[in-house]
């Protein structure tokens, strides 16, 4: 409840559509009401159809939680800050291939769980779930989607106002997320999360060679001089897309017909629909640890791993 309603910077964006894109998975699947808490964080982004409601906070207090999704991470699965900190020390001395093997079970178990409670879903009475889904075999198609929500035309009249080729054949958003990647969850990927120069330019130098050298390359990221850095010595047209809001480049994101992702959650989201070139990162957030995918189902159909 926290997260689905706070307003800070951060906005949890990428967390927030996986667990919706879930649940409207499987309200299609199961003929289900989506209902959504009213004055969200995230009104601004998208509309609901007629297949979902919008609902005061108070009315989700007493519902029933019927699955959570156990995260592959011990760190989160304690509400004590003790805890927290005390599981985060002792990974910091386990046996490295340990934890990479530990983790890649972690994730294939925790997608059959959750695929096994949508397959097998039975419920009478209004319900919640709790967890992130990310996997691609966990999402719903396009169509599903537009069944229950819109994308806000204000904002992407707003956007293409902005960009008026952000969705052409020939612009290609390229993502990187910095800032907290450095040192998220570095007791399990020694050499972090954050992608570095290497990937960027063998996604660019891939592109070029297979697509051509006459793109427009449209750059997104909340660490954009290191982003600029990786890319300095490249001879593309490149454009900054700064000073926006992340609503903002998560559509810009989903406009492009063409991506280089970056491995957030925010990123991922934007990638499912509508891409006719797409390159992701080999390993997720296994990348410079060289060991996964993490999560288990972080490779989207059709998508050219780098």
């Amino acid at each position: 409840f926290n997260k689905i309603n706070n307003m800070d910077g951060k906005l949890y964006l990428g967390n927030k559509l996986l667990h919706i894109f879930f649940i409207i998975n499987l309200a299609s699947k199961f003929d289900l009401k989506l209902k959504f808490p009213n004055n969200s964080s995230l009104n601004d982004l998208f509309l609901l159809k007629e297949k979902g409601e919008y609902a005061k906070i108070e009315e989700f207090k007493n519902v029933k939680l019927e699955f959570s999704e156990n995260s592959i991470f011990n760190i989160y699965n304690t509400k004590s800050k003790i805890n927290y900190y005390f599981q985060n020390f002792l990974n910091f001395f386990k046996n490295n291939k340990f934890v990479k093997k530990q983790l890649i079970e972690k994730s294939l178990h925790q997608f059959e769980d959750t695929k096994k409670f949508k397959d097998q879903l039975s419920v009478k009475n209004d319900f919640y779930v709790s967890g992130n889904f990310w996997h691609y075999d966990l999402m719903p198609t396009q169509n599903v989607i537009e069944n229950y929500i819109s994308i806000n035309q204000k904002m992407i009249n707003k956007i293409r106002n902005k960009i008026s080729d952000i969705d052409s054949e020939k612009s290609v958003a390229i993502h990187f997320r910095g800032q907290d990647f450095k040192s998220h969850l570095r007791a399990y990927f020694k050499n972090s999360i954050k992608l570095d120069k290497s990937y960027f330019e063998k996604a660019i130098k891939l592109f070029i060679k297979d697509f051509g050298d006459d793109y427009k390359f449209y750059l997104f990221s909340d660490e954009m001089e290191t982003l600029s850095e990786y890319l300095k010595d490249f001879k593309i047209n490149k454009i900054e897309i700064d000073n926006q809001t992340a609503l903002e480049d998560w559509i810009c994101l989903m406009l492009s017909r063409n991506i280089i992702q970056s491995n957030s959650s925010f990123c991922w989201t934007a990638s499912l629909f509508n891409k006719k070139i797409s390159i992701q990162p080999k390993n997720g957030y296994g990348y410079n640890d060289n060991f996964g995918p993490i999560p288990n189902g972080f490779y989207i159909k059709n998508s050219i791993i780098v």
